[in-house]
């Protein structure tokens, strides 16, 4: 059921026999030689981009990522208090800027060994033939007697470190031949977070095999995993699952899986805002010691790399220098899984993120300090005379476009159905009135916190749109009304 806000025509803003599992050590030196292959030793003078002389490339004794560069890098770093003009410099003239920035990461591809993955017995475990891992830091699977679906070592997994070593494992989204190697991953790694950036189908396409249960327990190879909790909210669902071995006197592990389900195919979040609250959900879950957080959408390249990357500048704006080095972060990932942030757009995105995530810092207040933090934000800071709700509001008005910036052109081809012409309805989140060829209403849908476009937003209605109005709450099921103006006001109707 929908709800409807009427506003006024003036708008004030988760002893038995244990199976021997020959298991890969994770905690092993990753510069090791595998039986299947030459060698996984990376030479680190290969990692370069043209002149790019900042690249440190993939260490493997070192998991801390510098945000330094030479000053002749054609990528330098950025100041965090400079961040805000620069990104505004690149994205005008048409992003000129971005797409430069993009054309000079895109030339840094590593030819890294690639011989496991794009072997006869493995490729077709690669969800798509153009991304699979590098072998020298792949993530190698035991094997698990007696079940034969849990004898190869090959997953398309790949450790990353960021500012600690092998602090995530990039992977795909589980086919379903693969799935079982998925759980054994989590198992073997001791992962205890799952982050998901796709849903499972999407315009018609299967992005990731769903691998765990709607209800109860299912069994995928020698793991039942058993769903324990769940919370669906507009943007996101968080699910908690208790994973145990079959035949093993070993405890069941705790794994939350965090689904980010407002990631739009082919493209990105309109705005950077949910995805900065899910990344401090995940975050604030997440402790060292739990084992690598595996994150993964359909290829596990695209916006596992863009989050991947908004976590690193983030952690490194809190505990290195106050720089923003968004192409170095992503030139170090691409040498450890291929083709990590695939599009200007998320790149793009990243840079947007990153601002919006200094400018505004965290407004998110614990509900037990809730009482006090609303007192404090009262009160006059002396050198400005400004409270900081007053503070709070200006970087608001300031990170927010302005309401020409918004595509509206559907409103814009109605003026004698809007009340004025400055607050429409996006061309996004307008509400459409089903069967009819004037299906325009100045209307917009809003999200909740739990659920997607639970509200309408909708001007007063004039003489000429109370029958679209109510033809809108008929389409729409809407069984309440929040009217928050009187028929008259100021003299007006």
């Amino acid at each position: 059921m929908l709800s409807i806000v009427v506003l006024g025509c003036i708008i004030r803003r988760k002893k038995k026999i244990i199976p021997k599992i020959k298991a890969h050590n994770p905690l092993e030196h990753i510069n090791e030689t595998d039986s299947n292959q030459v060698t996984t030793t990376i030479p680190l003078e290969t990692v370069s981009v043209g002149t790019h002389a900042s690249d440190e490339g993939h260490k493997s004794e070192e998991a801390v990522m510098s945000s330094k560069s030479k000053e002749n890098a054609p990528l330098p770093p950025q100041y965090a208090a400079e961040f805000e003009d620069h990104v505004a410099r690149c994205h005008s003239k048409q992003d000129k800027e971005f797409k430069e920035q993009f054309a000079l990461i895109q030339e840094y591809d590593p030819d890294f060994p690639k011989s496991i993955g794009t072997s006869q017995n493995f490729r077709k475990l690669n969800r798509f033939g153009n991304i699979t891992v590098y072998d020298y830091n792949r993530v190698i699977l035991g094997s698990i007697d007696g079940y034969s679906d849990c004898q190869r070592d090959f997953i398309n997994a790949s450790y990353i470190d960021s500012c600690r070593k092998r602090q995530f494992i990039a992977t795909q989204g589980p086919l379903p031949k693969t799935v079982v190697d998925f759980w054994r991953m989590v198992w073997q790694e001791r992962s205890q977070s799952i982050v998901m950036l796709a849903n499972l189908v999407e315009a018609s396409s299967v992005k990731c095999h769903k691998y765990w249960p709607e209800t109860g327990t299912l069994s995928f190879g020698p793991f039942n995993v058993t769903i324990t909790g769940q919370q669906i909210l507009a943007d996101y669902t968080t699910r908690e699952f208790s994973v145990q071995l079959s035949e093993s006197s070993e405890p069941a592990l705790s794994v939350t899986q965090f689904h980010f389900t407002a990631w739009p195919d082919h493209g990105v979040p309109d705005y950077a805002t949910s995805l900065l609250a899910f990344h401090k959900k995940v975050k604030k879950h997440h402790k060292r010691g739990m084992g690598p957080m595996i994150v993964h959408c359909s290829a596990g390249v695209g916006r596992t790399g863009t989050l991947i990357t908004i976590d690193c500048v983030l952690e490194q704006l809190q505990e290195e220098e106050k720089v923003v080095d968004i192409a170095g972060v992503i030139i170090h990932l691409r040498t450890q899984r291929m083709k990590m942030v695939q599009s200007l757009e998320q790149y793009m995105f990243i840079h947007d993120a990153i601002l919006e995530a200094v400018t505004c810092g965290d407004t998110q207040i614990d509900a037990s300090l809730f009482s006090r933090r609303i007192t404090e934000m009262s009160h006059r800071y002396p050198q400005t005379q400004l409270t900081e709700y007053e503070n709070q509001f200006r970087v608001l008005e300031k990170v927010s476009p302005k309401p020409c910036e918004i595509p509206r052109n559907k409103a814009l081809q109605h003026p004698f159905k809007n009340r004025n012409d400055y607050y429409l309805p996006s061309d996004d989140w307008g509400v459409v009135l089903r069967g009819d060829k004037q299906d325009y209403i100045h209307a917009t849908f809003v999200n909740g916190y739990k659920q997607k476009r639970a509200f309408i937003i909708a001007q007063s209605p004039m003489e000429s749109t109370a029958r679209d109005f109510w033809k809108m709450v008929h389409d729409r099921k809407c069984g309440v009304i929040v009217m928050l103006c009187d028929l008259l006001e100021d003299g007006q109707v």
